[in-house]
């Protein structure tokens, strides 16, 4: 049985639903930017991003692909297993830029004891 949080007591419809949490993200986009946060993906936000999300989320806090999947409602593991895809691609990104952070603090440091001897032993750490 549906909530009854519509007009006059009435279940709320799917469209209710999606017009107060497009409402929501307006709200949110408002004050986005004074917490650091992007206020466009707020703006875009829709109730298809909070079922991506959801979904991304349990696969990254280790659900199994299946619950997941069944649970989003998907008619196939493949629909899922893109999101998990994506998950995959985002550590990756982070690896990528963690390795370019830890080379630039060599350098950094190298400059600082002015050797590039003191490179060549502290670089196999990064490998």
């Amino acid at each position: 049985m549906p909530a009854k949080i519509g007009l006059a007591g009435t279940p709320l419809s799917a469209a209710g639903t999606y017009a107060v949490l497009k409402r929501f993200f307006r709200q949110a986009a408002k004050s986005a930017e004074v917490v650091g946060l992007d206020s466009r993906r707020f703006e875009k936000a829709s109730t298809h991003w909070m079922r991506h999300t959801f979904v991304r989320q349990a696969l990254v806090d280790g659900v199994p692909i299946e619950v997941a999947s069944e649970l989003a409602g998907h008619a196939s593991i493949d629909t899922t297993s893109i999101y998990s895809t994506q998950e995959l691609a985002r550590k990756i990104k982070a690896l990528a830029g963690m390795r370019r952070k830890v080379l630039a603090l060599i350098w950094k440091k190298a400059q600082t004891k002015g050797s590039v001897l003191w490179i060549q032993k502290s670089l196999p750490l990064v490998h």
